[in-house]
C-alpha cells in the first residue's frame, strides 16, 4: 500500500488556501454536528506542498498549510461553539531525520494552542520510530506531547484482521 498515493485524491484537492481552510472548517462543522466536543485531526502537511493551478507549485509552505487550517477550525468553531479542535501535526515516516526535525520546528512557529502534539504516520515497517529520535527529542524540548501510532500498517498483506492473533 502506497500510502501517499493512497491518499493523493485529498492531498491533491488541498493544495492551495483556500481548500484547505475550507476542509478544515468542514471538519469542525461535520463533527459537531456528530456530537462531538472535542477532536484532534491529523495532518501532516508535507504532503499539501506539491501546488497545482491555483498555487504555483513551491509557493504553499508547510507553515501555510498549518496557518490554513487552523484560520479554518477557529472560523468553525466561531459558527459551532460547543466544539474544540485541535492538530495533531505529523511527519511522514518516510523523510529523513533531518527533515523531521525542521517540520517539528516549523510546527513551533505555528499558533500552538492548536497543535498540543506531534507524530509519525506511514511506513511503519520501512521506517521504524528509532529513526526519528531526534525528531521526537525536538519536539519535546519545544513542549509538545507527542505520539507515535503503531498497528496501522500490520495487515500489508492483506489478510484478514484477527483480534486473537494481532493482539499476540
Amino acid at each position: 500500500i502506497d500510502i501517499v498515493k493512497k491518499f493523493s485524491n485529498t492531498t491533491g484537492v488541498m493544495q492551495n488556501p483556500h481548500t484547505i481552510f475550507l476542509a478544515a472548517e468542514n471538519y469542525v462543522k461535520i463533527r459537531a454536528s456528530q456530537g462531538f466536543k472535542y477532536c484532534e485531526a491529523t495532518i501532516a502537511p508535507q504532503y499539501h506542498v506539491f501546488g497545482d493551478e491555483v498555487c504555483v507549485a513551491g509557493t504553499l509552505s508547510e507553515k501555510d498549510v498549518i496557518d490554513c487550517l487552523i484560520a479554518g477550525i477557529k472560523s468553525g468553531e466561531k459558527l459551532f461553539p460547543e466544539i474544540e479542535v485541535n492538530l495533531i501535526g505529523t511527519v511522514g515516516r518516510e523523510i529523513s531525520s533531518e527533515d523531521a526535525v525542521k517540520l517539528v520546528e516549523i510546527f513551533a512557529k505555528c499558533d500552538c494552542r492548536y497543535m498540543p502534539a506531534i507524530g509519525l504516520v506511514c511506513d511503519e515497517a520501512g521506517h521504524p520510530p528509532e529513526k526519528h529520535k531526534a525528531m521526537f527529542g525536538r519536539a519535546k524540548k519545544l513542549g509538545f506531547k507527542t505520539t507515535c501510532p503503531a498497528g496501522e500498517w500490520c495487515h500489508l498483506s492483506h489478510e484478514k484482521p484477527n483480534a486473537l492473533k494481532d493482539m499476540g
